[in-house]
């Protein structure tokens, strides 16, 4: 077990324990769903996207239609949003549905293997804010896959949630100890 103040809030590094699977697998859930946005704004403002975006516009205009203008550049967004969306939500789908189901067989089963949880308390109760695999088994996440591979190492690599409220006041000298 390993403590460390993070912001004011003492987080506790334990071994994953099969009460905690709910809470994993929101947060794993939840931490790969937040790249959707950033997935969408890197492509929307690649050289690319950025000259294609006005030629649909100019297309839709030259066909003789406002509307077209509007319409051609707003359905090519939202299929780049739906893509961008759908990579990242077919992925938790799969994980969702094999590997995190069992994840002492999938993550622990191995001597080198490890699967860490944070704990922070939040009121008056041990919560756990964060998740982070180490060992083996993260490269045959998607075996043939090196992108995906990498995304898989990454997104179980470290995924932290703080709870949000006042933090706890600066730890005193006698509790950096603990540190």
């Amino acid at each position: 077990m390993y403590r460390h103040c993070v912001t004011g809030f003492l987080l506790v590094i334990r071994r994953y324990r099969p009460a905690d699977k709910d809470t994993v697998l929101t947060l794993f859930s939840t931490g790969i769903l937040e790249h959707i946005r950033p997935c969408f704004y890197n492509a929307m403002t690649s050289p690319l996207y950025l000259t294609i975006t006005p030629t649909l516009c100019a297309v839709g205009y030259l066909l003789g239609s406002v509307f077209g203008a509007v319409l051609f550049p707003a359905a090519w967004v939202g299929l780049i949003y739906y893509c961008c969306h759908e990579v990242y939500a077919s992925f938790v789908r799969v994980r969702l549905r094999n590997d995190m189901q069992d994840i002492p067989g999938n993550f622990l089963s191995r001597p080198d293997d490890c699967f860490w949880v944070a704990e922070a308390e939040v009121g008056a109760r041990a919560q756990v804010v964060g998740l982070r695999s180490s060992g083996q088994r993260s490269p045959m996440l998607f075996p043939g896959s090196a992108g995906a591979t990498r995304l898989a190492w990454e997104s179980l690599h470290l995924v932290l949630r703080l709870p949000r409220g006042p933090p706890l006041p600066s730890p005193s000298t006698s509790s950096r100890a603990l540190l």
